[in-house]
Order: structure tokens, then sequence, then C-alpha cells
């Protein structure tokens, strides 16, 4: 290991952390789960939420608004929630770094104050830098206590990176276990082993440094009972300090899809699991009884997985509610033909207050490249199905897909104009970035192979170089605001 470890001579204790990023309207579920999952063998644990107080602490927290907003104190507000200062090492230590010096010890010995036998990371690209940086500082104030780390980047930067970050951070001491791919059941075995015989060969899931050498103990195969799973523990949040508060709410791990620029599989292996409609139910419930102004967030890759789950979960809630839900929700959507007008009605009934589709283009040919599984008729359809039910629609859209031409770009702005009236909002969070699967294999996927930048690329045929992107961008939004539709 990456230094001298001792048997707890105390009552065993594990501290879960969630660093911050540039977002904090959200509750980290992630180490809720896992405090629930350790409470299953009796080991005590606690979490922080470090993003909402750090936010609070430099960048203060407005009290209007759907997200939290930030406003200027010791830096610009636009530097805080710039995400690029966040997940690029060099702003970060030229932006962030310099004014959280003070905080970071602090976090440091705030997340040693009991002692813990382990402490767990929660894991982001954009939240990597700031969480390295704390746990460099926990490692020397107290080289005995156990540094996990665990979430989507490690899983992702192990299944599809050229740069293997989470190997350095091992070599380099900073952590002692990597958790890879779903947590509930290794966090059980990692800290069951931390108190036994210090032998993680047989912990599925993991990445280890043992002897010098950093191990991998093997594949842990994906969880197949969802409802198994216990629910978050969100006793350590102190709810009132988030503005209208998102819990998000896990519908189902994985896709059924395979879209050409996704990492869900990445994140949640091939299989596609959900779910009971009694048992989301129930966590909808349990939620609603924990906090009076809040919303959820549905984290699956889409709700409409099938018609008849969808009624499921609305029979037992109007069932409870009656036509008075007790908690608003927003989701994710996938244009099919499960979202029927009755459907979507029930929905509304239940809650549900926007649907999110991956719409991406409207050009039928780039839809086709991507492998997004739908046609345009049924997303007019589901559209004016979900407004007229009076849930509000929000189209995710991409600008710049490498095999995007001018016309195809044209049939973006064209589809939102000619359907203006059912759509709520649309955005496009920048201009369109390679996953590593397209970086690895370039000609696969229409760009120019050589020293590739996974945002400024050039499409093999050159019609499609970064500036063009970005002018395409701002077109964009140019024509969102002349045809009155909000974005973000």
């Amino acid at each position: 290991m990456a230094s001298i470890k001792n048997r707890p001579s105390h009552q065993p204790n594990v501290v879960f952390a969630a660093g911050p990023y540039c977002y904090t309207y959200a509750i980290p579920y992630q180490i809720g789960y896992l405090k629930s999952s350790l409470a299953e063998i009796g080991i005590p644990a606690k979490c922080f939420d470090l993003s909402i107080d750090f936010f609070e602490r430099h960048g203060g927290l407005e009290e209007s608004g759907d997200r939290q907003k930030m406003a200027r104190r010791d830096i610009k507000k636009a530097d805080l929630i710039d995400i690029a200062n966040w997940d690029d090492r060099v702003n970060f230590e030229n932006v962030i770094l310099p004014m959280a010096d003070k905080t970071l010890n602090e976090y440091a010995d705030l997340l040693l104050e009991s002692h813990p036998t382990a402490i767990g990371f929660s894991m982001f690209n954009s939240n990597r830098a700031f969480t390295v940086e704390l746990a460099r500082r926990i490692r020397k104030k107290s080289p005995t206590t156990w540094i996990l780390m665990g979430g989507p980047d490690c899983t992702s930067n192990f299944n599809n990176s050229f740069d293997k970050v989470y190997e350095k951070i091992l070599e380099e001491g900073i952590a002692d276990i990597i958790s890879i791919g779903e947590g509930d059941d290794t966090i059980k075995e990692i800290v069951q082993t931390i108190l036994g015989d210090w032998d993680f060969s047989s912990v599925k899931g993991i990445l280890y440094r043992k002897a010098g050498k950093i191990h991998h103990s093997g594949h842990r195969p994906e969880i197949k009972d969802l409802d198994a799973i216990p629910f978050p523990d969100y006793s350590d949040f102190e709810l009132s300090k988030y503005n209208n508060p998102s819990f998000p709410l896990v519908f189902n791990r994985g896709c059924n899809f395979r879209c050409t620029f996704c990492g869900v599989k990445l994140l949640w292996g091939e299989a596609f699991r959900k779910r009971s409609a009694r048992n989301i139910a129930d966590e909808i419930l349990y939620i609603s009884s924990i906090a009076t102004r809040a919303h959820a967030s549905f984290n699956g890759a889409y709700i409409n997985t099938s018609r008849r789950l969808m009624n499921e979960l609305a029979d037992i809630l109007i069932e409870k509610w009656g036509d008075e839900p007790q908690l608003k929700w927003n989701c994710w959507g996938h244009f099919n033909k499960a979202l029927d007008p009755e459907t979507c009605k029930k929905l509304a009934q239940i809650g549900c207050y926007n649907i999110v589709f991956g719409f991406e283009s409207g050009s039928p040919k780039v839809v086709k490249d991507m492998r997004k599984g739908y046609t345009h008729d049924i997303a007019r359809d589901n559209i004016r199905a979900i407004k007229d039910a009076g849930i509000k629609v929000t189209l995710f859209t991409i600008v710049g897909y490498p095999t995007e031409t001018e016309e195809d770009f044209q049939m973006t702005l064209d589809f939102i104009e000619e359907n203006k009236e059912h759509i709520d909002a649309a955005y496009c969070m920048s201009t369109f970035l390679l996953s590593d699967q397209m970086i690895s294999d370039p000609d696969k996927y229409s760009v120019m192979s050589g020293d590739i930048n996974f945002r400024k690329w050039t499409s093999k045929d050159g019609e499609n170089t970064f500036e063009i992107r970005e002018e395409r961008l701002k077109r964009f939004y140019n024509h969102l605001e002349t045809h009155q539709v909000a974005h973000n």
C-alpha cells in the first residue's frame, strides 16, 4: 500500500465526501447509497457534501431560480461556474486553487475529525482536480487513513482512456483503492477486508497497489436486482441549504441503445436493468416524506422503457395521492411509442413537470449515424402528446457531430422552428466533443486522423472544423432567441 496502515483501535467508521464542482443544485445521492450499503453490515458512515459548502463559502448562493446560482464574492461568478476551471488541471491551479488553499486544509481536518478508518471520495471529471488535491493533504496529515475513490470518473477512465489517471493516483500514493463500476456491494467488501486480512485480490471491481505494482481484481458483475439496493441515506445533508433541493432518483441502470457518443455502457455495463414500479414509488414516497420543498430528477437513461411500467407507477401514486402529487419530478425520455397521450396525462398527474429528450439533430441522416433509434415523426408525436398533457418539453441538442453538414444543421433549426409551440426549452452545452472511442478509431467516425484534440478536431472531409462548429453554435442560440424558445 501507499503507506503503513494500522488496525483501527476504536470503533470502525467511514467518511464519504463529494468534492465541489461547478453545479450545486443536486444532492450527492451516490454517497448516500454507499452509507446505506455499509449500514447493512453495521458499519457507521457520515456523508459530506463539500460542493454546497464550498459555494456557500466562496460563491454565495442566491435564493431564487431553478438552480443554485453563485453570486460574486472573492472571485468572479463566471470563473467559479465555468466547468473548464474545474476539469482542466492548469485552469484549476491558476483559478480555483489560489482561493481554495485554506478551505482545502479545513476540509482535510473536517474529514479526519472522527478518526475514520477510511475516507471515500465520489469522483467526477469536474471534481477530480480538487479531490485529488484534498486527498494529498489528508494523506500528509494522516498517513494511516485508508483513502478510497470511486464513481463515474474512475469507471469511465479505467474502461476507455489513453491516460490511466487513477493508476497514477495509486502509484503516487494519493489513494489506496479505486472502485470500478457499481459500488453498492464493492464498498462493503472493501471495508470488511480493511478490517480483516487486507487481501483485496478477491474483492472484484477494484484497483489497488501491492508490492509496488497496480493490480486489477477483475470485473464485478452488474447488480441484477436493483430493488434489492437500499435507498440513499440523506440524513447527513442539511436540506435547508439547498434551493429547491433536487433528489436524483435512479430509475434504471444501463441503456438499451448504443449511441455512438454516449458513455453509459462504460459506466453501467452492457446489461440494461430497471427497477419495479413499486420500488420506485416507495422511494418517491420516502423522498416526499423527508423534504417538503424538493423535486426529484429521474437519473436513468430514459423513463419510457415500457408503457406498462409507467402506468403501474402512475396507478400506485394516484391511489396514494389522488390529484395532488406530493413531489414534482423531471426525467430523461427517448422518443418512442410508449409515450401515448393517455400515459403522458397520467405522468403529469403524478408530478412529472418536464421531460428532457436526447433530440440531438433534426437530420434523419445524422440521427441514423448516431444510432439514436428514433424517427422525427415519432418525435413530433411525443412532443405534442407531452405538451398537451401539461408537461414541459426540453430538447438536448448536439451541434457539430462529425457527419453533420450545413444542410443537416439547418434541419435542426427547421425542426425547432416548426415545433416551437410545443418546445419549452432547448440547449446545447458545447460544440461536439469526441469521445475516447472516437479518438481511438477516428476513421470509423469520419474524423481526420493524426494528433486529435477532443474539442478542436476536423472531420475527414475537412468540412467540419472547430471554427465552423463554434459559428453554428452561435447561430443555434440566436435561432432560439428569435423564436422565443428558452435555453440554459
